[in-house]
């Protein structure tokens, strides 16, 4: 599965997201739950752009521009949500691929750690989309993926594959465990149907990471880039008419 087609996936659950909220009519499983499943595959297609960019000051000055672009699509969006006074999910990118650079460029991966948790500490401080949960993802997929060599040929390195995307499958399990006990306060005897189906959703994710082939597929150009703020505006226009 190349990079061309996560994108795709990332971008269609991201909409089915989106959609209930200004039509809510369009309410039931598929677009409540499926929904889930963007996030992580934003997350994790930002570590793999960080990691195969030929100019990270580019990469930078895309999210950059594209977070500055999409803030007031986000916010009137937002208004449907009941929530606007938040940074959009490309400042939550951003901050995550400034914390896996700063990581990257440390030698003691100690201290790299934990300038990568006060990162999140500030993503929730600032208030971006997806809070401190947002830029951990993507910290984990960095730290814990990029060693995966994706063009194993030999049994020991396919061996090496499988163990490493396990380890990492795991830690992903614990993460979403500890986010979504942050989300009901840790209050176990919240823990329902919808908070159930909420999390499975989530982990669904990972069937199309792990099923990452080390690809890039079809090279798209700025087309992905203008889909966040232009789908948000196209939404709040359908919302308000």
């Amino acid at each position: 599965m190349s990079i061309f087609f996560i994108k795709i996936v990332a971008y269609i659950t991201m909409f089915l997201d989106h959609i209930k909220y200004v039509l809510p009519d369009t309410n039931c499983f598929i677009t409540e739950f499926l929904g889930r499943i963007s996030y992580p595959l934003f997350a994790f297609l930002i570590t793999e752009g960080y990691i195969h960019t030929k100019d990270l000051g580019k990469y930078y000055k895309r999210l950059i521009i594209l977070a500055i672009i999409s803030q007031i699509p986000f916010m009137l969006f937002r208004t449907f949500v009941g929530n606007f006074l938040l940074l959009n999910i490309l400042v939550t990118l951003l901050l995550g691929l400034i914390a896996i650079n700063i990581y990257d460029k440390i030698e003691n991966k100690i201290l790299g750690m934990i300038i990568c948790v006060l990162f999140s500490l500030l993503g929730e401080f600032i208030r971006v989309d997806y809070g401190w949960y947002g830029v951990a993802v993507i910290i984990l997929f960095y730290i814990f993926r990029k060693n995966i060599n994706y063009e194993s040929n030999s049994i020991e390195e396919r061996k090496n594959k499988f163990v490493n995307l396990m380890f990492l499958n795991f830690l992903f399990i614990l993460l979403n465990i500890v986010y979504i006990l942050n989300m009901i306060n840790w209050n176990v005897n919240l823990i329902n149907n919808y908070i159930i189906k909420y999390f499975v959703c989530i982990m669904l994710s990972l069937i199309f990471i792990n099923s990452y082939n080390g690809k890039q597929g079809r090279k798209t150009g700025y087309m992905f880039y203008a889909i966040y703020p232009v789908h948000l505006l196209i939404l709040y226009i359908i919302g308000i008419s």
